[in-house]
């Protein structure tokens, strides 16, 4: 039989602890058909008894499984790569009547004493034992099949009081130091939460991708104010957009903080300059965590990116427009050709050496003086990309053009 089908029967059929009818007799039978002394059990009550009995039952179906899950390592080794489709599946049945156990038969600080068994074996301390037997697979699973593990599921109890153990007083030593930062109060308490829930063991679906997250969170933040006791406010969110820390509030106060430095500038394009500044110092910090903060949001480089660039959208239509408003018409002369045919006409000047110079300077000296019946604004940009990439269009319009004007010249020849 399945030995997992032991937590099926506590669960849901006759071994459930507080409806399992076993008398005395039959949990000192059960003791005897095991090869187990009864001369030291024999004077127990039937509650003692029948914890004695789940936790010997338990400590055999732990071994069954173990040795189960070893075999059936092999036999995939064979060819078969389902392995991480058996462990996930063990791992989500384990987590499954654990989240049971916690919601309906342990209280928090019945949890928080999982290690301690009163005197009287009750049936709280059966919920305990059956609790701890689970948590060992889980522990069993992640030591010995690391690589196919589900990391977005919890980790074990245990392995959590382990982590909250190695990392309590780090944490504790982290708060206290960014707590003397020249930062917004809210900032600082963003930032210390993750290490108030670990002072606290308050980790709630603690995952193994939070587990390293949380554990590069804290490498990050010892190097960083140990290298420097009082970095800059700017090299602080560098390391958080560094660290995937991609919360609301740390997003909505790194906004702030460029929206000031635009406030401060004297037009559109000096604003234009401090977000293109801002692209490019995000699009440089090398992300460092492989996990994010919130794993339901994208990361806090991506939302910044974003943000950013639908403001760069904005002001550059924003500077359209003003330039447009002050384009007075009378200052430039209508030109009836299209702009790539200027860029054309413009390049076949310069290849027969009738002008030399710099390009950009007579781009924005047409720029300045024609404009075009679809384009009353021509810039030098667009001057620049047509003059080095010319349509087939455009060479038979010009051809047209020239050869008007060459028709025009016999003309005025025959006038002459």
């Amino acid at each position: 039989m399945e030995p997992m089908n032991v937590f099926y029967r506590i669960f849901h059929e006759d071994l459930h602890p507080l409806t399992n009818q076993k008398t005395k007799t039959e949990y000192l039978d059960y003791f005897k058909s095991n090869n187990t002394s009864t001369l030291t059990i024999e004077g127990y009550d039937r509650q003692q008894l029948k914890y004695y009995y789940y936790e010997q039952l338990l400590i055999d179906v732990l071994k069954q499984i173990k040795r189960d899950l070893h075999q059936k390592m092999f036999l995939f080794s064979e060819g078969n790569n389902n392995i991480g489709k058996v462990i996930q599946t063990y791992q989500i049945f384990l987590l499954n009547y654990t989240k049971i156990i916690e919601e309906n038969y342990l209280s928090q600080q019945d949890t928080s004493s999982i290690f301690q068994i009163s005197e009287e074996k009750s049936d709280t301390d059966i919920f305990k034992v059956i609790y701890k037997t689970l948590n060992n697979i889980l522990v069993y699973l992640e030591q010995t099949f690391v690589k196919h593990i589900d990391l977005t599921l919890d980790i074990p109890y245990q392995q959590r009081l382990w982590f909250v153990s190695k990392y309590r007083d780090d944490a504790k030593n982290l708060q206290q130091k960014i707590d003397k930062l020249d930062l917004s109060e809210i900032v600082k308490k963003s930032i210390c939460k993750p290490l108030l829930q670990i002072e606290k063991n308050e980790l709630s679906g603690f995952t193994y991708e939070s587990r390293a997250y949380y554990t590069t969170f804290i490498k990050v933040f010892d190097h960083l104010l140990k290298s420097e006791s009082s970095p800059c406010e700017e090299k602080v969110y560098a390391v958080l957009i560094s660290l995937n820390y991609n919360t609301f509030k740390i997003f909505f106060f790194i906004t702030t903080i460029i929206k000031g430095k635009v406030k401060s500038c004297h037009n559109t394009k000096e604003k234009l300059q401090v977000y293109h500044e801002y692209i490019k110092k995000i699009k440089t910090t090398t992300v460092t965590s492989p996990y994010k903060r919130n794993p339901r949001l994208p990361s806090l480089k991506e939302q910044l990116l974003l943000w950013i660039n639908e403001e760069v959208d904005f002001y550059d239509k924003k500077l359209e427009f003003e330039e447009s408003k002050s384009f007075k018409p009378s200052n430039k002369k209508l030109i009836k050709i299209s702009v790539p045919e200027v860029s054309l006409l413009t390049k076949l000047l310069y290849d027969t050496k009738l002008v030399e110079g710099p390009k950009t300077e007579l781009f924005t000296f047409l720029s300045g003086t024609f404009s075009t019946p679809k384009a009353k604004i021509i810039s030098p940009e667009s001057l620049s990309n047509n003059y080095y990439s010319i349509s087939e269009s455009s060479k038979r319009s010009v051809k047209k053009m020239l050869k008007t004007m060459l028709l025009r010249l016999d003309q005025m020849e025959g006038e002459l």
